[in-house]
């Protein structure tokens, strides 16, 4: 289900099925629709869908949000044009060629007397939508809105402090929980001792669940967390402790040919760690049970698997329980399970009390889903280069792992893309013109775009250097760019970047902008992270200081051109 509602007020509330974790998809997906809708821009307010089959797939991961609503949202918004344009024309008494629709209303063309779109529902005794091949789309050369930078519809809220989150979800007689979890993966509870975290002010309950961790519940996140502190457990270690990571690298690689370096081949092994998401925003979950059933409040990618989550923890069936899919303080994959919602339903059947329970971040480290750790192998020719073939070998250890922003696309176009300079390097040639001679059409577009921005083949200042990538975002998307570096020290500046991007036809190009910029400050990140390490079984980072992620003083200046 597609839904627009029309207001009195000359508002037009347009439901987006899609979540919102600041990637600016309910913006992009409500001006697809309002553009052929012919409503204009300023008279549009978005709705997020709960979570409900009737939206069909609300899955909102692997970049596939536009690409698979785009027609719809399309559709949607041109079959009820046409529908109004069809009740003016009757109203006049002329063919629906001498109507059209813009701004909430439809217009005679040869009079220039119009009808708001309220009026002429207001003559509607029944919906009787035109054929499909009659639906008349809106040509790109009269759009308003798709392919502008309008403004996100949620920017205002977010920058004033009104955007809710789920973190600010507030329901009344809310209690706070907050879980003890074990260090070193794979253990469980032997013995605890709660006396003293039972007596600190606020604390409601503190009980054992799934034998793996443990519940505080009480009146507020202060007392929720320092009862958390004051909890003595004993945990049953695994005997099969997980081996540190560089043996496990090592074990990875040798499984693998070795490197090798000859005029006519090279073979090299490339490691990629297990990487964490880091949201600014840790799980977290609302619930409530009701005589109906079951109402969540949550931050999902996925709101239709965290409403059956709810169902099967509370027994009952899925159109029991209401989900509201509240906006995301990001994502990046991490949000497709829905873990944290069964431990907050769970804990509200448990306990009687409406819910919120929260993650810390060093919860939000140890329990992540992390990217895969692997070992990629690859070799190629000097001599004749081409686009290189992988064989990967990925970690089997017990830390979960998940969608990492891209997904599977970032280590293939890391390791191509690397070893592609390395046999240009290796042949003495300038890796822009290799490249020139592997890709074709719009990724050697992409390419020449910003290599000309950047001004590649100029002399740079000393000290600096440059690179060159393209990539084919699931075969789709080309996208190039150019980096510019500086070395003093031995500390490495990303002093500038340059990027070309052709994803097909632009709907917001201010968001595109914030994607692909976002993206890059992404794998800065993961290039300063050393990723996640284990000692004796037990993660040994916690939170920012030993997770580094990019500040504002370390990004660089981007210049990203939009094809």
């Amino acid at each position: 289900d597609i839904r627009i509602q029309m207001n009195g007020d000359g508002s037009v509330e347009i439901t987006v099925h899609r979540t919102e974790m600041g990637q600016g998809v309910r913006t992009s997906l409500a001006m697809i629709l309002a553009e052929d809708l012919g409503v204009a821009w300023n008279s549009v307010k978005v709705i997020q869908a709960p979570g409900h089959p009737d939206f069909g797939d609300q899955t909102t991961g692997g970049s596939t949000s536009l690409t698979s609503s785009y027609n719809t949202m399309r559709f949607a918004g041109a079959i009820v044009r046409t529908h109004l344009e069809n009740i003016a024309a009757g109203f006049w008494g002329v063919d629906s060629g001498l109507v059209e629709a813009a701004n909430g209303a439809v217009k005679h063309k040869s009079t220039g007397d119009e009808l708001s779109f309220l009026k002429l529902l207001a003559f509607v005794d029944s919906v009787n939508f035109p054929a499909r091949k009659d639906v008349r789309y809106r040509e790109a050369s009269e759009y308003q809105i798709v392919g502008s930078e309008t403004q996100r519809v949620d920017l205002e809220d977010m920058l004033t402090g009104n955007a809710v989150y789920g973190m600010d979800v507030q329901i009344p007689n809310m209690k706070i929980a907050v879980m003890v979890r074990p260090q070193v993966i794979g253990s469980w509870i032997e013995s605890y001792d709660d006396t003293n975290a039972r007596q600190v002010d606020g604390v409601i309950d503190i009980f054992k669940f799934n034998n793996q961790k443990i519940a505080i519940v009480a009146e507020n996140s202060w007392a929720a967390l320092e009862a958390k502190s004051l909890v003595n457990v004993e945990w049953g270690i695994p005997a099969d402790l997980e081996m540190g990571l560089d043996e496990l690298a090592s074990n990875l690689a040798a499984n693998l040919p070795q490197p090798s370096h000859a005029p006519d081949h090279i073979q090299e092994i490339y490691h990629v760690p297990y990487l964490p998401h880091l949201p600014m925003e840790p799980m977290n979950c609302t619930a409530v049970i009701n005589d109906d059933g079951c109402e969540i409040w949550v931050p999902s990618q996925s709101p239709q698997d965290a409403r059956s989550t709810a169902a099967r923890v509370a027994g009952v069936s899925n159109n029991k329980v209401k989900a509201n899919v509240t906006l995301v303080g990001g994502g990046f994959g991490r949000r497709l399970s829905s873990d944290y919602v069964e431990e907050a339903v769970s804990v509200a059947i448990t306990t009687g009390y409406p819910i919120k329970l929260f993650w810390t971040r060093q919860d939000d480290i140890i329990e992540d889903h992390f990217h895969p750790m692997k070992a990629i192998g690859v070799s190629g020719n000097p001599q004749d280069i081409k686009t290189p073939n992988l064989r990967s070998i990925p970690a089997n250890t017990r830390l979960p792992t998940g969608a990492w922003r891209a997904v599977g696309q970032n280590d293939e176009a890391f390791v191509k893309e690397s070893f592609i300079d390395e046999l240009a390097h290796a042949a003495g040639r300038d890796p822009y013109e290799v490249r020139q001679e592997l890709y074709r059409g719009k990724a050697l577009n992409v390419l020449n775009l910003v290599a000309e921005a950047s001004g590649w083949g100029d002399e740079l200042p000393a000290g600096w250097g440059r690179g060159i990538a393209h990539w084919s975002t699931w075969g789709t998307t080309k996208v190039a760019i150019v980096a510019h570096v500086s070395v003093n020290n031995g500390f490495v500046t990303i002093e500038k970047v340059f990027s070309a991007v052709d994803c097909g036809r632009p709907i917001n190009r201010d968001i595109i902008k914030s994607q692909v910029e976002s993206g890059i400050n992404f794998a800065l990140s993961a290039m300063l992270n050393p990723g996640i390490s284990i000692n004796n079984g037990m993660i040994e980072q916690s939170n920012f200081h030993n997770l580094p992620i990019l500040r504002f003083k370390d990004t660089p200046e981007f210049e990203t051109i939009i094809v």
